[in-house]
């Protein structure tokens, strides 16, 4: 039979570690239950709509309807996941900007790094790293060719990482994506110059265009139109276009005879004056043509893109995502793009009513945008609109997924002052980990200044008893405490040592104020109810994991995180004191330096 107390149970296993992954493809379906594809959410008699964001199956929506899925009430309900199956492919937005490094790293012709050999050196010097030699990786001689060869893949996945070799393989993986090159190292073209016409989504320019920019100038052309548009223009001759030769191409550009480029343009260094003026004239012209040589970069190509690259250099690329490798699947390509998204369950999620208007939470609201993008963007295919058409749809659903992730990535500014993105429900102090975990902000935690005490030990700590009468430790009853636990139930919360609260099987409640209710608690405390028919049980053996929730006294142990640092190495463990008549934390002289 389901317990709603079963975390309270003893711990039978260990943890041992924890690692976090992307959820694959595979991942997400598992977790799922329905496959959300209305975007209607209510029906005209405010019941969920099968299909959409309220579907029934990820959970209740009121407190009395059960689940149908698990059959339970919202209490005891945990949420079930759907998943919104997207049309096309797009972009993680929380692994895009490291896919845009990727991509400006490779060639766009043979799929591989344009530094290739660079990539291939640091892949020797990481595995030495993990092999622990990071001297050797350093110099990386001889020496450290030989120990990688050594050094089996296998081997490196085995091992326990220390935070120095994690730290030294971050860098070396930063520094070699740092790398830059306007040409490819392996199959010798030049490189495709790219650009974000928004966050989620690359543009490149031309073969021609690209050469404009890294073959016919001693500085690329890019470089001076951008400085001079900020007014950093210099009379410097390194900044000065020597010559640049464009010729008209039917199959590369086209364009009007008003807006075409000339055939031959010089300019020369005659002074400053013509300088930047025959500088202004090409920029200019550089411009035009920049707009009508810029090609949308689909995800579906870039996918295809790093398959290939994946393929090529396989060793190099498995460092990228999880450096351990320690579970069954290895991260891939695939961890840069979203083919469906995870839509929690509903009790998280839940609508705000105020009187005879309802209020979608944020989240909800945000997943139907991406919906609604969705459908569109399948009615285009579906239609067979223009191309164009598509992808301007194609933009809409990866943006309204940006802003579902993080809405600082929005193009309007209303949403990313809203902050209602997942990234903004967790960061900073509002967010769920530092506003529930951490710092005064959490139950079960007290802050106050520290006294020097002569009379404690030194592994004891003074607790001040308007502190004791607020922190509590839920212990169980057992023929053992039974007595104990009671008097401390009758003394109630505002009398120590007394309690708080009590649970059993069914509920946890507060104390009544009524010293003659919390002696009838206290009297049932031992019994059992609906176990004494059963072979061989009696209320004796069986105390139906009643909990009380107990005030602080001397002997309990806490974790004391005090100045001058407040972080985790910093935290000391110590015995409780409860001193009557003190108003701040006592420690010893030898803990107050």
């Amino acid at each position: 039979m389901f317990s709603s107390f079963w975390f309270l149970q003893g711990a039978s296993q260990v943890v041992k570690s924890v690692r976090f992954s992307f959820m694959t493809e595979q991942d997400v379906r598992n977790h799922s239950v329905l496959k959300v594809t209305n975007p209607v959410l209510l029906d005209t008699v405010e019941r969920p709509v099968p299909g959409g964001l309220y579907d029934p199956l990820m959970g209740p929506l009121d407190d009395k309807t059960p689940c149908k899925t698990c059959s339970r009430i919202s209490l005891f309900c945990p949420g079930h996941c759907g998943h919104i199956e997207l049309v096309y492919p797009i972009y993680h937005p929380l692994l895009f900007n490291l896919l845009y490094t990727f991509l400006q790293r490779t060639c766009f012709f043979c799929h591989h790094f344009m530094k290739w050999s660079e990539v291939d050196g640091c892949v020797s010097q990481l595995k030495v790293i993990i092999k622990g030699d990071i001297v050797a990786a350093k110099k990386f001689g001889s020496e450290a060719t030989e120990s990688s060869e050594e050094c089996e893949d296998s081997d490196i996945r085995k091992q326990r990482w220390t935070s120095f070799q994690f730290a030294e393989v971050t860098d070396l993986l930063k520094k070699t994506l740092g790398l830059k090159s306007w040409k490819c190292g392996y199959c010798g073209k030049k490189a495709v110059i790219l650009e974000k016409p928004m966050f989620g989504w690359v543009r490149k320019f031309s073969t021609l265009c690209s050469s404009l920019i890294s073959e016919s100038c001693a500085i690329p052309i890019y470089n001076i139109i951008s400085n001079q548009e900020e007014g950093k223009a210099t009379d410097n001759g390194d900044n000065v276009i020597r010559e640049i030769k464009v010729k008209n191409s039917e199959n590369i550009v086209e364009s009007d005879d008003d807006s075409a480029i000339d055939e031959q343009s010089e300019v020369e260094d005659e002074g400053a004056k013509k300088k930047r003026g025959k500088s202004s004239k090409a920029a200019k012209e550089f411009k035009e043509h920049k707009k009508k040589t810029k090609i949308n970069v689909l995800p579906s190509e870039v996918r295809e893109i790093l398959k290939d690259l994946w393929r090529n250099h396989p060793e190099f690329c498995s460092f990228i995502g999880d450096l351990w490798q320690s579970g069954s699947e290895k991260n891939d390509y695939s961890m840069f793009f979203l083919e469906s998204i995870l839509v929690p369950p509903t009790k998280f999620r839940p609508p705000t009513k105020g009187g005879d208007s309802v209020m979608e939470h944020p989240q909800t609201a945000g997943l139907n945008k991406v919906l609604e993008s969705n459908i569109a963007l399948g009615n285009a295919r579906t239609n067979q609109l223009e191309k164009s058409k598509i992808v301007s749809r194609w933009m809409d659903l990866q943006e309204s997924v940006n802003v579902l992730f993080d809405s600082k990535t929005s193009s309007v500014k209303s949403q990313r002052e809203q902050g209602t993105g997942i990234c903004q429900v967790l960061e900073k102090k509002e967010g769920l980990f530092r506003q529930n975990i951490m710092g005064k902000r959490v139950n079960h935690a007290c802050r106050s200044v520290i006294s020097p005490d002569p009379y404690i030990a030194v592994n004891d700590i003074g607790i001040p008893p308007c502190f004791a009468l607020k922190l509590t430790y839920p212990e169980r009853v057992t023929p053992w405490n039974v007595e104990k636990l009671r008097k401390a139930i009758i003394n109630g919360p505002d009398i120590h040592p007394g309690a708080t609260q009590y649970s059993d099987k069914v509920s946890t409640m507060k104390l009544p104020s009524s010293r003659k209710a919390r002696i009838a608690i206290a009297n049932k405390l031992f019994s059992s109810r609906g176990v004494t028919t059963k072979l061989g049980k009696t209320c004796d053996i069986d105390l139906e994991c009643k909990i009380v929730y107990r005030h602080m006294k001397d002997g309990d142990v806490v974790l004391v995180n005090r100045q001058p640092t407040l972080h985790k190495p910093s935290i000391m463990a110590h015995i409780v004191r409860v001193l009557k008549g003190e108003k701040t934390l006592r420690l010893h002289y030898a803990n107050c330096r």
